[in-house]
């Protein structure tokens, strides 16, 4: 419980600065947020092996997002809106990014800010909501980032690295791009380090974005529905008195004045 109100005087927080800077407190710079709670640079460490070993895609790599309201913090439902903004694309590619194994946490949030300015362009109310979703990223720390990673990663002897990588190229071009002309293990030889066996899932995942599985974020689903279930009660009450009223009307003829 603590923990949930927290996150909403710190959404709260967050929100009341971005109206206040859309009201003209800062029309050409943007406010500084290092001073609240989850923000600044949050150093996340990499996944690492123990020695003699590194670090690897999972030979069947997989990619889901649950879209922009599943981005950080725990209090990113859109009410009403299914979770479903101009920039969601952006926020798939940064699920993904997450679970890329190999992929810093900070190259992943600069990606979402890069991506959905240029989506937003001058849209004011786009631009505000994907900064709010931008701030919020860092809520929480590194859990969430720390989380896709070791579900994503596996660690591999040294002499049996490339064959990891290479097995993990040819199931993604199989699955997803079965019409691509690649040869996995000759990428793989090209990406050998880490990072560039990352930076290259990356790419191919925004080459093939059909490779990220869009689910329903469970916490949106609650929002929705609490929020249909809102707007259908007052019609519920309102039809109930109408009936009450007619059961309370004496018809009797002997009741006429004359």
């Amino acid at each position: 419980m603590t923990a949930i109100l927290l996150r909403l005087i710190f959404l709260a927080n967050a929100v009341s600065m971005l109206l206040a800077e859309e009201a003209g407190g800062g029309k050409d710079k943007k406010p500084d947020y290092s001073s609240m709670p989850g923000f600044g640079e949050t150093p996340c460490m990499l996944f690492s092996c123990s020695k003699g070993q590194v670090a690897v895609p999972k030979s069947r790599p997989s990619y889901t997002s649950m879209g922009c309201g599943a981005m950080g913090g725990g209090m990113m439902m859109t009410a009403g809106a299914n979770g479903v903004e101009k920039y969601s694309p952006c926020c798939d590619l940064f699920h993904a990014c997450y679970q890329t194994c190999g992929s810093p946490k900070k190259l992943c949030d600069d990606a979402f800010k890069t991506c959905s300015a240029k989506i937003c362009g001058s849209d004011k109310e786009c631009v505000s909501s994907a900064d709010l979703k931008g701030m919020m990223m860092n809520f929480g720390g590194c859990d969430k980032y720390d989380k896709a990673q070791s579900q994503n990663c596996d660690c591999a002897l040294k002499d049996k690295v490339e064959e990891k990588r290479a097995a993990a190229l040819e199931y993604f071009y199989r699955k997803h791009a079965p019409n691509g002309k690649a040869d996995p293990l000759a990428l793989a030889k090209k990406a050998d380090t880490t990072a560039k066996m990352a930076s290259l899932l990356r790419k191919l995942v925004v080459k093939y974005p059909k490779a990220i599985k869009i689910k329903k974020d469970p916490q949106q689903e609650m929002m929705d529905r609490m929020m249909k279930e809102s707007r259908e009660k007052p019609k519920k009450e309102e039809v109930q008195v109408e009936e009450e009223g007619e059961s309370d009307f004496d018809d009797s003829d002997e009741k006429i004045e004359l």
